[in-house]
């Protein structure tokens, strides 16, 4: 498992790295926090559940699947999964803090 934090900005765009070695599409999952059961965001290339628009993936590197979130908003915190492979793969958590723009 690989971990990450990363810090963004309300109305910022933050990338969430997430590079493999297998040239499959991973998995991303949303937590809102630890005790909550989870979202998928997108599944084999594919966004589900109202993701698609604000949450883009980077694909322009081989072996790169980074989340790509446009205009972050304070519900965007959280823990987000990045898993190769359907599982079997490396597990990258990053971990997202949100703070209020400094307007």
């Amino acid at each position: 498992m690989v971990s990450k934090s990363v810090t963004a900005t309300v109305g910022d765009r933050v990338t969430l790295p997430c590079r493999t070695t297998l040239p499959t599409p991973v998995d991303w999952y949303y937590h809102r926090s630890k005790n909550e059961r989870g979202d998928v965001i997108c599944s084999a290339g594919n966004f589900v559940n109202g993701y698609s628009g604000r949450f883009v993936i980077d694909r322009s590197v081989q072996g790169e699947f980074s989340l790509i979130i446009q205009s972050v908003r304070r519900e965007d915190e959280g823990v987000y999964i990045c898993m190769e492979d359907a599982g079997l793969g490396t597990e990258h958590h990053v971990t997202l803090h949100v703070q209020n723009s400094k307007h």
